[in-house]
């Protein structure tokens, strides 16, 4: 399957939230390269909003990528915590750049889906959306 043509990836709403203007426009980019629907902002407090008003409004988000440490307001695994209480299963990968075996383990134990350790290649980063949102194998 070639992930950056498949026609079927429009119906995938993609929520990144990262603190990184650089990291949310190459994501957006590689993302709505490959099709999907892409929402970004840059704090969790925000993605919360944003996901309690796209579900009350009937609109699936289909993916989160969500980066672990964001300043100044919940961190990433504030928010999982905070989608659990909600009831959301909106599947969740945890992204960061201080990833080490222990970390990735725990983050998956939390209830992540996954993990997309940063830097990220956009292969890499279309691989683990599409393997998350159930497209392709792992």
């Amino acid at each position: 399957m070639n992930l950056t043509t498949d026609p079927l990836n429009h119906r995938y709403r993609v929520l990144v939230v990262d603190d990184d203007p650089a990291v949310l426009t190459i994501a957006r980019t590689v993302l709505q390269g490959a099709g999907f629907q892409v929402i970004e902002t840059r704090s969790a407090d925000e993605a919360l909003v944003i996901c309690e008003a796209e579900s009350g409004a009937g609109r699936e988000i289909s993916l989160i990528i969500l980066d672990l440490t964001l300043p100044g307001g919940m961190t990433g695994m504030e928010m999982l915590e905070r989608l659990k209480q909600m009831g959301s299963e909106i599947r969740v990968v945890a992204s960061s750049g201080y990833f080490d075996e222990s970390a990735a383990q725990a983050a998956q134990r939390k209830g992540f889906t996954g993990i997309l350790p940063k830097p990220y290649s956009a292969e890499k980063l279309l691989k683990v959306v599409s393997w998350a949102i159930g497209r392709v194998a792992a």
